[in-house]
């Protein structure tokens, strides 16, 4: 009978040692005598080692439907039971058991346990001879998975670093703007101010020089009235008695003191004004010192300016360098999607071809189990052939040898009858010749 089965079924033997070399205790009464509970254990082994799930995940999935259900504690062991099948059924169904029920888990049948360990085995064969290639493209594949999360988890940081960067430039900008504003607004003010000290100086000049003369002009005043007075002192020595010279004298001396100080009164005017022009010209000067003030913090804020635009600069460059990083990152990013692409593509091509040839495998397999299943039937004819002939050989040969032993039994009769005869011969021709011996001498 042809099996539906893609896999061949392995013998005891074969079975035990493929189930020693998996790690996972195994005897032939267990193959005979199946039992649930080490049926469990078995298909427990199988999960960890082909889907790496153990058992502390199977209670992590009863705890987590637990704390969700009712009265959990009713059905905690059919639960487990059920979800432990689920797992089973994916596995059984990815070795090529189809027909996989809870039936083969809580009462396993011999034959089923042949079956089920045949195709697990054969999967375990399978996956050890392909697992190299595979692992190979996995780790390829996670190496690009991960690199790919560092260069995105860079273009990240990177992109969040230009944010700021772009945030702080439009702060900067702003301010650099606000600072250029302030500073053609006091470079116009410092060129006003510069027009109306050169203004300022000028008037300062002639005031200076203005007063150089009218101060000349006072110490020859005093120089005068000095004199004056001591021609006073001198004319008073020369004091006429005469009535009209008096009084022409006193006209001339009242004419020439009204002169004086007429003149007096006139320099001391001039000497106000020019005592108020070097008040203004002392006010001018601390203006102009204020202006001058003025103009050094204007230089130190230009400074600061030139010292941002700078620091803009800088930073604008950085924030260049930093996208051109960016790109540079996207194209790496691009290029190792596209590698990354092209290894998955490359490990579905192997996994499609590694498919194609498991099928001509197994349709080989078919193919030879269908053969032989036959040369088992025409064996197990020739061997019934055999058996009957060898039966008959057996027969023959028992034949044979009771016959042998018949011949020998009587071979051997026939000996001692022949012993016994010659004996009585010898006796007879020796009991002959005594009594011709006796004849002749008588």
């Amino acid at each position: 009978m042809t099996s539906n089965y893609i896999f061949p079924t392995l013998k005891p033997p074969e079975i035990l040692q493929c189930m020693t070399e998996l790690g996972i205790p195994f005897s032939e009464e267990d193959l005979t005598k199946p039992s649930t509970q080490r049926m469990k254990l078995v298909y427990e082994a199988f999960s960890d080692i082909l889907m790496g799930i153990t058992w502390e995940n199977y209670d992590n999935a009863v705890r987590a439907c637990h704390d969700e259900l009712e009265h959990s504690e009713i059905y905690m062991d059919s639960l487990s039971l059920i979800i432990f099948y689920q797992k089973l059924v994916k596995l059984m169904t990815e070795v090529g058991i189809d027909d996989f029920s809870i039936r083969d888990l809580v009462k396993p049948e011999p034959i089923r346990v042949k079956k089920i360990l045949s195709a697990v085995i054969n999967f375990a064969k399978f996956r050890e001879e392909r697992m190299p290639v595979f692992e190979t493209h996995a780790q390829k594949a996670d190496s690009y998975i991960s690199r790919n999360q560092n260069l995105v988890f860079q273009n990240q940081n990177l992109s969040e670093q230009l944010k700021k960067l772009k945030i702080k430039q439009e702060d900067e900008v702003s301010l650099i703007k606000k600072s250029k504003e302030i500073n053609i607004g006091l470079t116009n003010d410092l060129r006003e101010l510069k027009k109306v000290q050169t203004t300022l100086t000028n008037e300062i000049d002639v005031l200076k020089r203005e007063k150089a003369e009218i101060a000349e002009r006072l110490t020859n005043n005093q120089f005068i009235t000095v004199n004056t007075k001591q021609e006073c002192m001198k004319l008073r020595s020369r004091i006429v008695h005469s009535p009209e010279k008096l009084k022409q004298l006193i006209s001339d001396m009242g004419t020439s003191l009204a002169s004086e100080k007429s003149s007096i009164a006139s320099l001391e005017r001039k000497s106000r004004e020019l005592q108020n022009k070097i008040d203004v010209i002392g006010i001018v000067e601390q203006d102009i010192l204020n202006c001058i003030k003025l103009m050094e913090e204007c230089e130190i804020e230009i400074a600061r300016v030139e010292e941002a635009s700078r620091k803009v600069a800088k930073h604008q460059e950085m924030v260049d360098q930093k996208e051109l990083e960016v790109r540079e990152v996207e194209i790496k990013d691009q290029q190792l999607n596209r590698q990354l692409a092209n290894a998955e593509d490359k490990l579905a091509r192997i996994q499609r071809s590694a498919e194609a040839k498991r099928e001509t495998a197994q349709k080989k397999m078919a193919e030879i189990r269908k053969e032989y299943n036959i040369i088992t039937v025409e064996r197990a004819e020739r061997a019934h052939e055999m058996d009957r002939k060898r039966a008959m050989i057996e027969s023959t040969e028992k034949k044979i040898s009771e016959l042998r032993s018949h011949i020998e039994s009587e071979v051997n009769s026939v000996q001692s009858e022949y012993s016994k005869l010659k004996n009585h011969i010898e006796l007879y021709i020796d009991e002959m010749s005594r009594c011709m011996e006796i004849a002749a001498t008588s």
